[in-house]
Formats: C-alpha cells, structure tokens, sequence
C-alpha cells in the first residue's frame, strides 16, 4: 500500500514508537529482556528500511541517486535480465535484503540518497554487537559466556536507538517541508 510522503515517514515513526511503548510496559525478567532489547534493535532496523525504501519507491530523483551509488554505477547486467526485469524493482529488491542494522553500510546510502548522516555512538554499536550475541549465539559470547540483559540494560538500549531514529526522522521531516 503506497501512501502519501506526508503520512509515510509519520506511520514508520509511530510504528518504531509504539514498539517501543509495548516494551516498556512489559513485566520483565531476564530472558524477556533479551527478546525484548533484540527487538528494539529490530524497530530500528524497520524503521530505517521503510523509510529508504519508501522514499526510492515514490521519488524517481532518489532512485536516480541510488543508481548512481558505488555498489551500482558499476554493476553490470546481462541484456536477457536488462530486458525481462525492470531495473528499478532490482533496485529496490536489493535494498530490501540489506541488512539494516550495519549501520555504517546504511549509512553510506541515506547520505548519498537522501543527504542524511547518521550519529551513530559507540555505545549504540555496543547496543548492536549485544544483540548479536543475543540472537545469533543464544545469549552468549563468542567466549561463551553467559550475555544477561537487566532492566537497566533494556532500557539503556532504549534510550540510544530512540534518539538515533527520531535524529533521523527529524532530518527527513526538514527535508520534506
């Protein structure tokens, strides 16, 4: 469903905070926590795909600048898939399997797309590295030590990736008016 660039960039915003409400209010323990902190990673991540890809979705202007991105300019396709498949869609299917949560990878595409630059803390990096941890080693290290996730924990995650997405939304809004 497309929507106008008036509402779009407000239901990812509502979206990533609502998320977030949920969270807070859940009782926690310390296996919840990590459920709970891996997803705010995760709102994040959708947050920051929906807004790109909406934005290359509905402006021409940016798909043109994406095209024009280093992993793109030099691309090359065969005339059998240039003929058979739109570049535009292979732009955009590209887009939606990046990993989102690379935020120096994300990064390099808002700023040549939309000319936002992230502010991107090495605590907020420590928030991703956790959550590596927490999902793909089932809450250990690469040690193997035993990775638990406090109230406190929680709620530090919280308070950096909030900021990180509403600096970013902020930008896009100026942008837009």
């Amino acid at each position: 469903m497309l929507m106008s660039s008036d509402t779009a960039f407000d239901v990812y915003l509502n979206t990533f905070t609502e998320g977030l409400t949920q969270i807070r209010a859940q009782s926690r323990d310390s296996f919840h926590n990590q459920l709970y902190f891996s997803n705010v990673i995760s709102l994040m991540e959708q947050y920051l795909s929906n807004l790109f890809i909406f934005e290359i979705t509905n402006s021409p202007e940016s798909l043109r600048k994406l095209a024009s991105h280093d992993k793109f300019r030099s691309a090359t396709v065969t005339v059998p898939f240039a003929l058979n498949n739109p570049i535009d869609e292979y732009l955009i299917h590209s887009m939606k399997a990046l990993v989102w949560h690379r935020l120096n990878d994300v990064e390099m595409y808002y700023k040549k797309v939309l000319g936002i630059r992230f502010n991107i803390s090495r605590e907020l990096l420590k928030q991703l590295e956790l959550r590596h941890d927490l999902v793909h080693r089932n809450g250990h290290t690469l040690d193997g030590d035993k990775v638990d996730i406090t109230d406190g924990d929680l709620d530090r995650c919280i308070a950096l990736v909030e900021p990180f997405v509403l600096d970013i939304h902020a930008k896009y809004v100026a942008q837009k008016s």
